[in-house]
């Protein structure tokens, strides 16, 4: 994988895509409409120092276990050809953009949910948001696109012919940057076919089943239900502070 040139990541992208597609279909299967593991057996832990680091939301078991599956599972060409720094910033840089993807997919092809139901508002685990997505995604694609950068700082660095005397990290950057275009392609694509069948779906399903409701209302209630609760604390530690005080 370390010998992989710049536009080789156009290929890695599609695996990525594919993978994406596959593991968010089944998380899908998993969790129905109910986002985040909210209806789901799984322990979850919100310290106040982790919340920064994960827009807001808990940590939960099912999502820590199933990124350390999937991280371990990219690390398997190392058996393969032997560790260096070029394969595991590829692996890096293509875990964090299956995140991104998978992430997403879950959304578009959630039969509740859909393209028209991702935004701010409606899904109650992204707290803050930057234009049409979470902030999460442009940090995730961030770092996916600097590794890419750092394995062209390498000694020995791969190079494409096609991109002429351009330095190695600019190469990486272009590879990285065309599969990341090509991937938007592809997913935009999904968006447009699976966009009618998601509306009927939607208008026919009128009778609750444990993947309704759509936008994980059940989560959305308990955590604006937790928000009263800090809140409440909150408004009463301050009033017995000021009565204290003004005594």
């Amino acid at each position: 994988m370390s010998s992989f040139t710049p536009l080789s990541f156009v290929a890695l992208w599609l695996f990525v895509l594919a993978l994406s597609a596959v593991t968010a279909l089944m998380e899908i299967q998993i969790e129905g409409g109910n986002g985040w593991a909210a209806n789901l057996p799984t322990w979850r832990i919100a310290p106040k120092w982790l919340l920064p680091f994960l827009n807001g939301k808990d940590l939960t078991g099912y999502h820590l276990y199933l990124q350390l599956h999937l991280l371990i599972l990219f690390h398997f060409p190392i058996l393969l050809e032997g560790f260096s720094w070029g394969t595991e910033l590829t692996i890096i840089s293509v875990f964090l953009a299956a995140m991104t993807c998978e992430d997403f997919l879950w959304f578009v092809l959630n039969p509740h949910f859909g393209w028209q139901s991702f935004k701010m508002g409606n899904i109650a685990w992204f707290k803050a948001w930057f234009g049409p997505f979470p902030i999460d995604y442009y940090l995730w694609l961030t770092v996916s696109a600097l590794c890419a950068i750092l394995r062209g700082t390498l000694a020995g660095a791969p190079a494409d012919p096609t991109l002429g005397s351009l330095s190695p990290e600019l190469q990486q950057l272009i590879g990285w940057g065309v599969g990341f275009l090509v991937a938007v392609t592809v997913m935009t694509m999904i968006i447009l076919v699976t966009r009618p069948r998601i509306a009927r779906f939607q208008a026919a399903d009128t009778e609750p089943h444990p993947g309704h409701p759509g936008i994980g209302l059940a989560f959305l209630q308990k955590m604006r239900m937790e928000d009263q609760k800090k809140t409440y604390g909150k408004s009463k530690r301050n009033s017995r502070a000021a009565y204290s005080q003004s005594r």
